[in-house]
């Protein structure tokens, strides 16, 4: 029934928005009329779309939920998942108060989608942001992908490193190159969290704590909408993560229980 209702609906509203024209439309030319009504027709189509198909969407993950899952485990159990005696020294033993850990929220939107020459072309974003610095800086992993067949055509990421991993502090941005997965149907990027190791504060001076990555996409033939995705992988031991891009616009990462991540962050682009 919810299904049902979700094709039904967007019908309903633009069918309720031409009836809703004016009958004096219909007193004017007949070229008026046709233009007068394509207008409206137009403008509620976009009503529509705007209504049920937002640019973006936004998924938030918790670090500290994420350790209170693991710590509910036995040392078999996260010895049997790839966890080292180290490791699970690390995730027992956390003593930071459950608001000092952070929280990585990430977006997923597009700026434009056309078509041209046959072929159709999209530009979708992905931005992630740390409420403030992790427990564990090790390698994250960022990806995006659609629902058909687009292939990256070009793409930049950008990560912001905070002094000390503060986010009131210094900030600088590095560019990196974004690799690519599935012949150019998904893209991804490491993101080495913590850079020039301080030995007297045993601290990281630099820890990134934001960024974004842009893709310019196409694919061959004339498409009217699309799904959009992106997700991100916190690491919560050292190791290099990896991404794979499944049916549709799922996104997964391993090794699955050390490289945690949240639900794909899903839109709709449409022409």
């Amino acid at each position: 029934m919810k299904m049902f209702i979700k094709k039904v609906m967007p019908i309903f509203i633009v069918m309720s928005l031409i009836m809703s024209l004016p009958m004096n439309v219909f007193a004017s030319s007949e070229n008026e009329n046709v233009n007068n009504i394509s207008v409206k027709i137009d403008s509620g189509l976009q009503s529509v779309q705007a209504i049920f198909y937002p640019k973006s969407s936004t998924v938030t993950i918790s670090e500290y939920d994420i350790i209170c899952e693991l710590r509910q485990l036995t040392n078999e159990e996260l010895i049997d998942m790839g966890f080292s005696n180290e490791d699970i020294s690390k995730i027992k033993n956390a003593t930071r108060a459950q608001q000092t850990y952070g929280n990585v929220t990430y977006t997923i939107s597009y700026s434009e989608m056309y078509r041209s020459g046959g072929n159709t072309y999209l530009t979708t974003k992905m931005t992630w942001d740390w409420s403030s610095e992790p427990s564990f800086l090790s390698t994250d992993i960022v990806a995006m992908t659609t629902s058909e067949n687009f292939t990256k055509n070009s793409a930049y990421v950008k990560v912001n490193y905070y002094a000390y991993g503060n986010k009131n502090s210094t900030k600088t941005s590095e560019y990196g190159t974004v690799q690519t997965e599935n012949s150019g149907k998904g893209v991804f990027y490491r993101i080495t969290m913590g850079k020039e190791w301080d030995t007297i504060n045993k601290k990281y001076k630099k820890v990134a704590l934001s960024g974004e990555m842009e893709t310019e996409w196409s694919v061959s033939g004339s498409i009217s909408q699309v799904g959009i995705a992106s997700n991100y992988g916190h690491s919560i031991v050292t190791l290099t993560p990896s991404v794979s891009f499944g049916g549709g616009y799922s996104i997964s990462f391993t090794p699955e229980y050390r490289c945690v991540s949240g639900d794909e962050a899903y839109a709709k682009a449409y022409v």
